[in-house]
């Protein structure tokens, strides 16, 4: 397939894309600026340029805030300083990191497949239903965490010519990923392990360092990220922790979600524990009046209570985050889709997921079947960092998840698509 032709769909699908974006803001008013996790990091952003440090408040006394990671801030300051107030200009303009995010993936299967016909990946990547939808807004981590992921699997690529190059590229996309949301350590595990499973399979020493130095690449900027972030929160409150994330999904997430599992007196149990750390992350209020320097020892209670109703209902847990896990891969029913336009939209554009996402799977194994073998290495990679992120979204069920697996899925529709020019050619 001609280049010609394909950037010609590359722009088109970013082009579909953007006229989305502009619908959600426009006409059906999607608050992007002020809507959940977005409400958080735009307030931190703009108590940041106002001088009131790292916080979520609106208002004095402006208490720091261990919940959020400052990833967000070297992209929102940017937005916030020029397109204050416009949402859509905000919005249309982050376009450009989606298309750099696809056109990277578009060069990470062009390489694998030895043919231009790979930079269809980027286009296929834009258009799908997780990405057009959980990119639109630009004050959120999922858009810059798919970019942050697409450098990683392409310094995966390049290490095996250009080693240092690839590795320090590694490094940093893994440091900014965890930076940006503390659920990027599950992905980023995947991917560690499975250049450590390279070393022992394979035989030919300058393909074991490589994958050796590209585990270590990962391990050193994850680490780098935990460290520095963690050495500021024991600075501020006195805890080398990550983010109070963790303690609130773990009672108020993961162990709520059991109940449909378990019985009435488990269920009074757990409502117990929550009735007895009560504090939440808030979405759209100032953070409660008792949550200030001691959140992270609330966190800490919260982690240790959600813990020992895991490990005392471990099936239920099992099941529900079973449950979730698959609706978040095969349901698309985000809040703002389902609210405004009911379940029918939601349910037909889940099937064309699913069509997308078989497909994606038959055209990875053809690709496997016929890559060169130093490059089969970056296909592991992105798939395991995709079905990982999908088994971590548990009761949350959110699509969101998905969004990892997208680039191994748009990468294997490419395959797909040159093997049938292939079949066809004379």
């Amino acid at each position: 397939m001609k280049l010609s032709s394909i950037s010609v769909l590359f722009v088109i699908a970013l082009a579909f894309q953007a006229g989305l974006t502009w619908f959600a803001v426009d006409i059906v008013k999607y608050p992007i600026s002020n809507f959940e996790d977005s409400w958080q990091y735009v307030g931190i952003t703009d108590n940041v340029l106002a001088g009131h440090g790292f916080a979520i408040e609106r208002e004095f006394p402006w208490r720091p805030d261990g919940t959020r990671t400052p990833g967000m801030l070297l992209i929102n300051i940017p937005l916030r300083v020029l397109w204050r107030g416009q949402d859509l200009h905000a919005a249309l303009a982050s376009r450009l990191i989606l298309a750099l995010a696809a056109l990277i993936v578009g060069i990470i299967a062009a390489r694998t497949l030895r043919s231009s016909s790979g930079f269809l990946a980027g286009a296929a990547l834009i258009v799908t239903p997780s990405i057009s939808y959980y990119t639109i807004t630009p004050f959120e981590t999922e858009l810059h965490y798919l970019l942050a992921l697409s450098l990683l699997f392409l310094g995966t690529l390049i290490a095996s010519s250009r080693r240092l190059v690839g590795l320090l590229l590694v490094a940093t996309a893994s440091g900014y990923a965890l930076l940006l949301r503390p659920a990027a350590q599950f992905p980023l595990i995947a991917t560690a392990l499975v250049y450590l499973a390279w070393v022992r399979l394979t035989r030919k020493t300058w393909r074991n360092g490589t994958a050796l130095g590209l585990c270590m690449a990962v391990i050193v900027g994850t680490s780098l990220a935990y460290v520095l972030w963690g050495a500021r929160n024991y600075a501020v409150f006195g805890a080398f922790a990550f983010s109070t994330v963790p303690g609130n999904n773990l009672l108020h997430v993961n162990a709520a979600g059991m109940r449909p599992f378990l019985d009435d007196r488990a269920v009074r149990e757990i409502n117990e524990a929550i009735a007895a750390h009560p504090i939440q992350i808030p979405l759209y209020a100032p953070m409660p009046p008792h949550y200030g320097m001691n959140q992270f020892v609330y966190a800490a209670e919260q982690s240790r209570a959600g813990r020992a109703l895991i490990q005392k209902h471990p099936l239920a847990f099992l099941v529900s985050h079973c449950v979730g896990s698959f609706r978040a891969f095969s349901i698309f029913e985000p809040k703002m889709l389902t609210t405004h336009f009911g379940m029918l939209p939601a349910y037909v554009i889940s099937s064309a997921q699913m069509i997308f996402t078989v497909g994606g799977f038959l055209g990875i194994a053809r690709l496997w079947k016929n890559c060169e073998p130093e490059h089969r290495l970056v296909v592991a990679a992105m798939l395991a960092a995709g079905i990982v992120s999908v088994i971590s979204a548990g009761v949350l069920a959110s699509p969101r998840f998905r969004l990892p697996l997208e680039i191994p899925l748009a990468t294997g529709w490419a395959a797909l698509v040159e093997g049938r020019i292939r079949a066809s050619s004379p």
